[in-house]
C-alpha cells in the first residue's frame, strides 16, 4: 500500500511540474489580464498596501493566455 501512495504522488508531481514548464518557457510570451469591478482599483490597492492590515482586492475575472478564470 505504501508503494501505491508513492507512485500516485510521483505521478502527480510529474504532471504538475510539466504543466508549469509551458508557462515559464522563455520562447513564449504569456499574457495575464486582471479585471476589477472597481474603477479606482489602483488607489484601493495602494491604500490596502499602505495600511498593512492584509486587506485584499478580489479580481472580477482573470484571463491567462486567452483562458478566462472567474
Amino acid at each position: 500500500m505504501k508503494k501505491f501512495y508513492i507512485i500516485v504522488i510521483a505521478v502527480f508531481w510529474v504532471f504538475f511540474t510539466t504543466a508549469q514548464n509551458d508557462f515559464y518557457d522563455e520562447n513564449n510570451i504569456n499574457t495575464i489580464e486582471i479585471f476589477f469591478t472597481q474603477s479606482n482599483w489602483d488607489q484601493l490597492m495602494d491604500n490596502y498596501y499602505a495600511t498593512g492590515n492584509g486587506d485584499r482586492l478580489t479580481a472580477d475575472s482573470v484571463i491567462v493566455n486567452g483562458i478566462v478564470f472567474d
